[in-house]
């Protein structure tokens, strides 16, 4: 048996001897890329993940990132107006809450318009931040060209006038923000006569004869469907104390309200008073005052994504468990690798 096995060895090429041993080539800079990518894919889904674990219930919590919430807020239809119809995609429209700020917004359906006029109706969706968002980019510029009219006091009005900063319910703004204005104020020494075409007073020939004979100053006159409407230079007392003597019951007097609208930097304060379009107007004649405001806008706001519903994420559980499961496997293969290395 050793004779043998003495020949054998003998016969064994030497070159063959002097090879080096095969070792299994590992690869542990690719496993570390695809672990950075999984952990980074997880990562991204982390929001959806954990949203899909939230309950088949929403809660009244207010605007809460990431969450299945129900807000019951008014929608702010006068800035929606002007913003929905520029923002709509994909049958949807991105809605304002009234004096939120910028901050909230409801994203829903184009045909759930007339449910959310309705009273006591709320919005239930996820809330997510709208940066995340596709539209917030072009959101955020098309904030930056809307004016919404907003009623405000006649001290504000007063500020903007004197080229003053103004602090409203909708948010502080500088005179150079604020676009145009529009007043509606009363002249005392004028009225409007609403004439009905009331027998015997049928017809404005029939007015405009009456009217000739109290010797009143007609300044206009729009003739309407059983009615015209006198611009008259008299005051509503006046008129009216002159129709009660001529026994003409058929005309409703009131005091005249002229309405102006034109550009905010245009106010002036006159005699202590605010002077438009060269008329001063005393603050007890002004019976409202619009400002156009910018909608204030905030990248970090919130939005709800109506109908979104933590259910409609179960593909997300799988989707991350799988990942999850390559990312133990990876880590258990460079702990491996480390381990050898060590070892050799």
């Amino acid at each position: 048996m050793t004779t043998e096995k003495i020949e054998l060895d003998q016969e064994i090429d030497p070159e063959l001897v002097k090879l080096a041993r095969f070792k299994r080539r590992r690869r542990p800079l690719l496993a570390l890329a695809l672990l950075v990518f999984c952990v980074f894919l997880i990562f991204q889904l982390w929001d959806d993940l954990m949203y899909g674990f939230a309950g088949d219930e929403p809660v009244d919590k207010g605007f809460i990132h990431n969450n299945y919430v129900s807000v019951s807020r008014d929608v702010d239809f006068l800035a929606m107006s002007q913003i929905a119809l520029e923002t709509s995609e994909g049958g949807r429209r991105l809605l304002p809450l009234t004096n939120s700020g910028g901050k909230q917004f409801l994203l829903t359906s184009i045909g759930a318009f007339d449910r959310l006029q309705a009273a006591g109706q709320s919005a239930v969706g996820r809330s997510k931040k709208i940066a995340d968002t596709p539209f917030s980019s072009s959101l955020k510029q098309l904030y930056q060209g809307i004016r919404v009219p907003r009623k405000v006091s006649v001290a504000e009005l007063r500020k903007l006038a004197t080229q003053q900063d103004i602090d409203t319910p909708f948010g502080k703004f500088q005179a150079t923000q604020v676009g145009d204005y529009s007043i509606r104020y009363r002249i005392p020494n004028q009225s409007r006569l609403n004439a009905h075409f009331i027998a015997p007073m049928a017809n404005k020939q029939t007015w405009d004869e009456i009217i000739k004979l109290l010797g009143f100053e007609v300044l206009n006159a729009e003739p309407d469907t059983g009615q015209v409407s006198y611009r008259i230079a008299e005051s509503a007392e006046s008129v009216a104390e002159a129709l009660a003597k001529a026994e003409r019951k058929e005309g409703v007097v009131t005091t005249w309200v002229e309405a102006k609208r034109g550009d905010s930097s245009q106010l002036k304060i006159v005699g202590g008073e605010i002077s438009v379009d060269g008329v001063v107007v005393p603050s007890a004649d002004i019976k409202s005052a619009f400002l156009y405001l910018p909608v204030p806008f905030d990248s970090e706001a919130l939005v709800i994504v109506e109908d979104e519903k933590p259910s409609d994420y179960w593909h997300i559980k799988f989707v991350v468990g799988m990942l999850a499961f390559i990312v133990v496997g990876l880590l258990c293969y460079l702990a491996s690798v480390i381990f050898a290395s060590k070892t050799s």
